[in-house]
């Protein structure tokens, strides 16, 4: 078994597989064997805990192959021992009970939904728990980190529920904003040289829309008005695009002869898609690309600016990671000690032990008396200084001069963005122009009295601006780096695309894995990487700073991207597709061979491997985008509509099931006439039997509400929850009130509750 790195060669020995080396894992979950068929829904796979096992083991635990069980896991250590208790609900009562209920609870599945605008939607992937695996990881990771400092934590216990709503918070904090007023910053904001991010200055202005080049207004489109990404070529390829600036958005677009007034009207719902997780295009920029073949696009693309990535196959990210039967994929993060550029380190040079908590008190949190100072920008790197600062640590933000544009993002909560205060609030600010030799300095001497400095710069930034992991070694060799990227060098060269979440989500191949195998693949509008993203980049952190504590105090260089952790997210299928793959290889490679001794001179293969873009009967692989790896969902995987909104069941709930929590005959429904002597097997129905009794379930459930459904579901054995389809009512449900938080709009709590 060979683990393939998301983030590149790993050239032995590697340090990340040695930060938790002497740490032994009890309690954990049997992990299934590599290739074993995704999906926590299945009877006794614990997504969530496997996850959080697998990191563990990343960076050197072991795992006590004879203390497997469904109790807390436990962690022991030079430092002594932490215990951490993991459940699907949290504090909610009557509240989800695995990943699809957790889901539709915490809004997911409606954030997902807003793409069509058909209603809620199930994300493919075990998105829920895995969010929960890295945040699990995390609370272990500084609880032996506190101990490590001379606190006494014991247990940690956290919720895939809480997690999940970790990666929404954002989205949470805009629906439930004091002012709702859709708008943009017209004015640079200026904050002072160190004040906490919890309001924006009163010179801040707004307009109700952008403008594109020349002038000319954007108005706003309604989601009825238009179709989002991604977009089809006349030859059949399904792509995203990406501008970050309205220009080359106006030059792409005119290049494909679209007018400009159109190509306007769709800017506005195209950048807000990253805060809306919708983006209704005019139909007319669709029908321009699908009479125009994708080479021409690109070209257009390259002339404007503009960056393309079409939506790759899972089993092309399956070859290009190497992966073969029995592979596994490797840890998200690099842990490494940084270059120095040549300056020697004195081995009384570390300082790593400095802030450590002499006399604790009892109210100390993990990373309490520990400085972080993040450049971060958009989502990634500030939700991990997020998660750093709930765990304890001070951070102080370095923004531009008059202050991140972002702050003016509407809707406000007081002066500031929702959206905004939901990743940076209780923050320090610094403005500095880190272009200039005085911005330059002003980051140089916050790094040298810091624990941590976390940025997420664009490739070649960080050397542009001499502010390398080398750079900063130099001043302060105890420091953990950390750069939170894109691509963490994936894709190299200027002809790489921006490293944005749509984008990855596009290059990744989530487009088929988000979506069951009867759709066409398309990526997600939910920020879904962006926030795992940051999640792992803490999670490394957390990693870096143990390494340090157990080193002398000597620094740390931590990566992670988005890349790897859309890894992380698909791990499971990939492992799983990766044997497919491979006999798909083989048979192509044998049915080429035969086809030269048969003197055809052809590029497809004959007798069982079928032709490129396609799919082989009864196996449901192929060359191009198939079924391989895709989600495969019952009647009940997906939300149910009721006569006001949605309810969902546990995913696997099968169609018998259904009939017998709603009162419905299975021997009978939807049968004309007399019942059929032998009703057969749960699963075993015909097409037409199945459809019926689907339909007598659907007219069913629209007899009544969700609200009246759910407990009816209940009673009869079926742990039903209705869809939320309001954010806002997340905060005011009563079960779930303790989570939250309110300062001009509802902000999350920390997910973790640690104990002694």
């Amino acid at each position: 078994m060979t683990a393939r790195s998301p983030l590149g060669p790993v050239h032995a020995p590697d340090p990340t597989s040695s930060v938790l080396a002497g740490h032994t894992v009890y309690g954990a979950p049997v992990i299934p064997p590599a290739g074993a068929p995704p999906g926590s829904s299945a009877p006794g796979h614990d997504a969530a805990r496997t996850l959080c096992l697998r990191h563990l083991r990343d960076l050197g635990a072991s795992a006590d192959d004879g203390a497997h069980t469904a109790g807390p896991l436990r962690v022991t250590g030079p430092a002594g021992s932490v215990t951490l208790h993991l459940n699907w609900a949290g504090p909610m009562t009557d509240g989800p009970v695995d990943e699809v209920t957790v889901q539709a609870v915490t809004g997911l599945m409606h954030l997902h939904g807003r793409r069509e605008g058909t209603g809620p939607r199930r994300l493919g992937v075990d998105y829920a728990a895995t969010a929960a695996g890295v945040v699990a990881a995390q609370g272990v990771l500084a609880a032996l980190l506190g101990r490590l400092r001379g606190l006494r934590t014991d247990t940690v216990e956290t919720s895939v529920l809480e997690a999940a709503l970790l990666t929404v918070a954002h989205y949470v904090a805009m629906a439930t904003a004091e002012d709702d007023e859709p708008a943009l910053p017209t004015a640079a904001m200026a904050p002072t040289t160190a004040r906490t991010a919890t309001t924006a200055p009163t010179t801040a202005t707004t307009t109700t829309a952008p403008t594109m080049p020349g002038g000319s207004a954007a108005p706003v489109a309604s989601p009825e008005a238009g179709v989002p990404p991604p977009f089809l070529s006349a030859d059949g390829v399904r792509f995203e695009v990406e501008c970050l600036t309205p220009e080359p958005w106006a030059r792409f677009w005119a290049l494909l002869d679209v007018p400009t007034t159109v190509a306007g009207r769709g800017w506005w719902p195209y950048v807000r898609r990253y805060a809306d997780a919708t983006a209704p295009l005019p139909p007319a920029l669709h029908e321009a690309t699908r009479a125009i073949a994708f080479d021409r696009i690109d070209v257009a693309a390259r002339r404007s600016g503009a960056a393309l990535c079409r939506l790759r196959p899972l089993t092309e990210r399956v070859r290009e990671l190497g992966l073969e039967d029995g592979d596994v994929i490797g840890p998200p993060w690099r842990i490494e000690p940084p270059a120095t550029n040549g300056t020697p380190q004195a081995p009384g040079s570390f300082r790593g032990a400095t802030r450590s908590v002499a006399a604790p008190s009892g109210s100390e949190l993990p990373l309490t008396g520990l400085l972080v100072v993040e450049a971060g920008r958009r989502i990634q790197a500030p939700l991990a200084g997020n998660v750093l600062r709930m765990l304890g640590a001070r951070v102080v933000r370095v923004e531009p001069p008059g202050g991140d544009l972002l702050r003016g993002m509407a809707p406000m909560a007081g002066d500031c963005s929702a959206g905004f205060l939901a990743l940076n609030r209780d923050k320090q600010v610094v403005q500095a122009d880190l272009g200039s030799p005085a911005g330059r300095a002003t980051a140089l001497e916050l790094a040298a009295d810091a624990d941590v400095f976390l940025h997420n710069w664009a490739p070649g930034k960080a050397a542009e601006l001499r502010l390398e992991a080398a750079d900063l070694a130099a001043v302060n060799p105890s420091l953990v780096y950390a750069h939170a990227s894109g691509w963490a060098g994936a894709l190299g060269g200027a002809d790489a695309p921006p490293g944005t979440d749509f984008v990855v989500q596009a290059y990744a191949g989530l487009g088929e894995l988000l979506h069951p195998y009867d759709e066409e693949p398309a990526v997600s509008l939910i920020t879904l990487l962006d926030a795992l993203g940051g999640l792992v980049a803490a999670e490394g952190v957390l990693a870096g700073l143990i390494a340090r504590e157990r080193d002398g105090g000597r620094g740390r260089r931590v990566g992670s991207s988005l890349l790897s952790a859309a890894a992380v997210l698909q791990a499971p299928a990939l492992e799983a597709l990766a044997s497919s793959v491979e006999e798909e290889q083989e048979e192509q490679e044998v049915g080429e061979a035969r086809a030269v001794r048969e003197g055809a001179r052809r590029s497809t293969v004959q007798e069982g491997a079928g032709q490129e873009g396609t799919v082989q009967e009864g196996t449901g692989r192929g060359n191009g985008s198939s079924a391989a790896g895709r989600p495969r969902w019952g009647p009940a995987d997906k939300p149910l509509a009721t006569a006001d909104g949605w309810l969902a069941v546990p995913g696997g709930t099968g169609i018998q099931q259904m009939c017998a929590a709603l009162d419905i005959p299975y021997a009978t429904a939807g049968v004309p006439g007399p019942a059929p002597s032998t009703p057969g097997t749960p699963g075993t129905e015909s097409a037409g039997r199945r459809e019926s009794l689907e339909q007598a379930v659907a007219r069913r459930l629209a007899e009544r509400s969700a609200a009246d459904w759910v407990p009816r579901l209940r009673a009869a054995g079926l742990p039903a929850v209705e869809v939320c389809s309001d954010l806002a009512a997340l905060e005011a449900d009563p079960r779930l009130k303790p989570l939250f938080h309110r300062r001009g709009a509802a902000f999350l709590n920390a997910p973790w509750r640690f104990g002694r």
